[in-house]
């Protein structure tokens, strides 16, 4: 649950930061505690219905031709020195063709914690054989850095 609330803390921000560049707008520290807090509401509701371990749900083997975007995030507990990457494929219908969630031990900093989802995110489409791909990411600095 730390990584959720974290990352919820972390998306908040990111979008408080980007309004205020973006269109000189603000919010307040409650109104931003307000959104993650009904976030955190919305995802308790799903719970039950939501399976607890999900697998990719698609052939070994991609069409020839076709594109996928695979999209990778990251939330970090710096306590614990863990970090949970999230990863999503899609084809260019924007349908879900995989999703993947991974808890990650040993992470010792912040381009730690994006760099291996990015990683992960390499694995996943050579595992399935993609052959067209775009990954993304918002680590401007891993984005550098390959």
């Amino acid at each position: 649950m730390d990584y959720l609330v974290d990352g919820l803390k972390g998306w908040a921000e990111k979008i408080n930061r980007n309004r205020f560049i973006h269109e000189g707008k603000i919010k307040k520290g409650a109104q931003i505690a307000g959104f993650v807090e009904n976030h955190l509401k919305e995802l308790d509701g799903l719970r039950q219905s939501v399976p607890v371990e999900r697998l990719c749900v698609t052939s070994s083997v991609a069409p020839e031709g076709s594109r996928f975007k695979i999209n990778f995030d990251a939330a970090i507990n710096n306590h614990r020195k863990e970090s949970c990457s999230g990863l999503v494929i899609r084809n260019a219908k924007t349908e879900v063709i995989c999703s993947k969630t991974v808890i990650n031990s040993n992470i010792l900093s912040v381009f730690a914690a994006e760099a291996v989802p990015c990683f992960q995110a390499l694995q996943l489409g050579l595992q399935l054989d993609l052959r067209e791909v775009e990954i993304k990411g918002d680590s401007r600095t891993v984005i550098r850095k390959l």
